[in-house]
């Protein structure tokens, strides 16, 4: 959950809701693959081949594990992004030890999952979300530790169609990380998270944009002392939707989400259902709607799920 429900919104508590946004951001995935067989007409055979099987022909599917690799003693995926049914491409960590990481990133080519070198440039290094473009441009984004006690900063890294290679991007102060990224073509990308202000356990919403030559920050809405964002879709560099959630003066989290129009980022009224409620993920379809996914509290202090809709920028 955002960093604080519960527990003074300290640093803690918002690494443990990372794990959660990481199961989130698989169920949007999977769920994007799907409605691209549909939008796309990908046979049943091609499915099978993303480790998808047909159970009665081409509208009856089901999942089915895929053989991953898992290089080190602790793995994760945060994210994934295919531009078909033989290119996907998936970033995370890896560890071997409780204290240092590193980036994990691993291809598709149709036929099997397989480890491809990145950078990893800190002492704990994390990526959390890639997009692509084709087969030879993807952006990952995350974070990395350089060590010395000064937080986190950003790290964006870039596939050429040959290697990884790190791009720098601006950090704030401290504890800059970004969870999200979307690329409506090789040089023009968002990307979104969050960042602590200096001093105190507040976090404020962080977003970049990548004009294909560098990154830069742009302003965003950032409502309470605790906002943040965690997942970002682009359908064109003048269109763009992102989520996440921030603290009500009530002390609950709230909804939050937030459009570009190509010129600057404004906040969006949603619905904010429960006692609590946050969004992880979003996906929009040009000329059409975006759909938001995240959970909610009920008044039974359970979790549940929690699916928002709405036109895009």
């Amino acid at each position: 959950m955002t960093p604080g429900r519960g527990d003074n919104r300290n640093r803690l508590s918002a690494i443990r809701r990372d794990a959660s946004v990481k199961a989130s951001r698989f169920v949007i995935a999977g769920a994007a693959v799907l409605a691209a067989w549909s939008v796309l007409g990908i046979a049943p055979a091609s499915a099978a081949m993303l480790g998808l099987s047909s159970l009665a022909g081409a509208q009856t599917l089901s999942w089915s594990r895929v053989p991953s690799p898992s290089p080190a003693i602790n793995n994760t995926l945060n994210g994934v992004s295919c531009v078909s049914a033989s290119a996907c491409t998936a970033v995370g960590s890896n560890s071997s030890g409780r204290i240092t990481s590193g980036t994990l990133i691993e291809s598709w080519d149709g036929a099997s999952w397989s480890v491809v070198p990145s950078p990893s440039p800190g002492i704990n290094n994390n990526l959390y979300g890639v997009s692509c473009v084709s087969a030879t441009a993807c952006m990952a984004v995350g974070s990395d530790d350089p060590g010395g006690g000064g937080g986190t900063m950003t790290l964006t890294e870039s596939w050429d169609g040959s290697s990884w290679a790190r791009v720098p991007s601006p950090s704030p102060v401290e504890d800059g990380q970004l969870h999200g990224v979307s690329c409506a073509s090789a040089g023009a990308c968002m990307a979104v998270g969050y960042y602590f202000v200096s001093g105190t356990t507040h976090h404020k919403t962080l977003i970049e944009s990548w004009d294909g030559t560098r990154w830069a920050r742009v302003s965003s809405p950032s409502p309470g002392n605790f906002s943040r964002l965690d997942g970002v879709s682009c359908v064109s560099m003048a269109a763009c939707v992102a989520v996440g959630d921030y603290v009500a003066r009530s002390g609950e989290d709230m909804p939050l989400i937030v459009a570009w129009d190509g010129a600057s980022w404004a906040r969006v009224p949603g619905p904010s259902p429960g006692i609590g409620s946050q969004l992880d993920a979003v996906s929009c379809v040009p000329a059409g709607a975006c759909t938001a996914a995240g959970s909610r509290i009920n008044n039974s202090r359970h979790d549940k799920t929690l699916i928002e809709a709405g036109p895009p920028a």
